[in-house]
């Protein structure tokens, strides 16, 4: 999945957005609990969560104009 490759090459190169992509995937696509837990995600914040919660609904609010 992109949003997994990406998290690993934004972890490596440092960029600092991770935990929004990690939000994105966590919100978007099912995960697997134990993989959250066993580090294979970054820590996601509650501003991360917040953010990905709000674009999605603005695309939702764009689909149904």
């Amino acid at each position: 999945m992109l949003l997994r490759e990406y998290i690993e090459r934004d972890l490596k190169q440092q960029w600092g957005a991770a935990g929004f992509a990690a939000a994105a995937l966590l919100r978007l696509a099912p995960t697997n609990p134990q993989e959250v837990r066993a580090g294979a995600l970054p820590p996601v914040s509650s501003e991360d969560l917040e953010l990905v919660d709000k674009l999605v609904l603005f695309g939702r609010l764009l689909q149904s104009a």
